[in-house]
């Protein structure tokens, strides 16, 4: 069956890829700004940041059930998520790189704090929404969302080309201390569009909370555990990716004071995620069709251990 969402289904749907031009200042450089701009010490910092994964990784277990339970308006259960949630991202976006420079130290740390673990746990939910409205919007066809996810993709890659350049704009702006906070607001004002506009395309087609519902398979975390230790092939997925993620925090957590101490200039870093950028602009050209040809499994292995190799 071929493609049967609209081009402007299909292009809406790619711009989620704004919402990672919103939080990419705090998520690649908050521990740059919450050190050298904000002074928190790195061992304050990391406690900080740890408790917030932790609630992270609670949320994450319950993002699917929240959805389904909790109520917040009378649009579709994924929409309302993605009309509300836009709102709260926006605001602690903007808190996370806010500079709290005059306050006392624990003021800036709580503040970071809970601005990021804020934002983090929500992200659970606005994802786990996002993919609730894709699957609405492209229905059962299974090539509307290949088509969707393959416009997202190369959309990224458009957003990864602009974020190269926050290095850059955080040394040279002349707002001092407040530069990470205007990059960041810049960046994230694209994004409250976005969101609403994919919410949007739901209408109609994403069903509301129902807390009448009965029958409903419950999964509990116990059921996931148990099917991830049964399942051989998700083990190692699990493992694969807890690598790549791993790997993915101690980079970022260093790359940034590498080029600030070792190359001694900060914005030798643009040139240098510029130039990855280009890297993935063309992958995102080719890869779709190389994977097609590959096949599902194979080309999700050879994507694994490409992306793992870096680190």
């Amino acid at each position: 069956m071929g493609v049967t969402s609209s081009k402007k289904e299909i292009w809406t749907m790619g711009t989620y890829s704004l919402l990672t031009l919103s939080i990419m200042v705090g998520f690649m450089y908050l521990n740059t700004f919450a050190t050298e701009v904000l002074l928190i010490p790195a061992t304050t910092l990391a406690t900080a940041l740890l408790v917030a994964k932790v609630c992270d990784f609670c949320v994450s277990l319950f993002a699917g059930m929240i959805i389904e339970k909790v109520k917040i308006s009378d649009k579709g259960k994924n929409q309302s998520w993605l009309y509300m949630g836009r709102w709260v991202l926006a605001i602690t976006i903007m808190l996370e790189v806010c500079n709290t420079t005059m306050a006392p130290v624990v003021v800036r740390v709580a503040v970071l704090a809970v601005s990021y673990t804020i934002l983090n746990c929500l992200m659970n939910v606005i994802q786990t929404a996002y993919y609730g409205v894709l699957a609405a919007v492209a229905g059962p066809n299974p090539a509307n969302r290949n088509a969707m996810t393959v416009n997202m993709t190369r959309q990224m890659t458009v957003v990864t080309l602009i974020c190269s350049s926050i290095p850059t704009l955080v040394t040279v702006l002349p707002f001092g201390s407040w530069n990470y906070f205007v990059v960041a607001v810049v960046f994230m004002l694209p994004m409250p569009w976005a969101l609403g506009n994919i919410a949007k395309a739901a209408d109609g087609k994403d069903a509301p909370v129902d807390k009448n519902a009965t029958g409903a398979n419950q999964v509990s975390v116990g059921d996931m555990v148990n099917t991830m230790f049964k399942n051989p092939q998700l083990m190692v997925l699990f493992l694969a990716q807890t690598v790549l993620y791993v790997g993915q925090y101690i980079y970022q957590a260093n790359y940034t004071y590498y080029f600030i101490y070792v190359v001694g200039d900060f914005t030798k870093l643009s040139v240098a995620s510029f130039c990855s950028a280009i890297v993935g602009l063309i992958a995102a050209m080719i890869m779709p069709k190389v994977g097609a040809k590959m096949g599902k499994k194979r080309s999700c292995v050879f994507g694994i251990g490409l992306r793992q190799s870096p680190y």
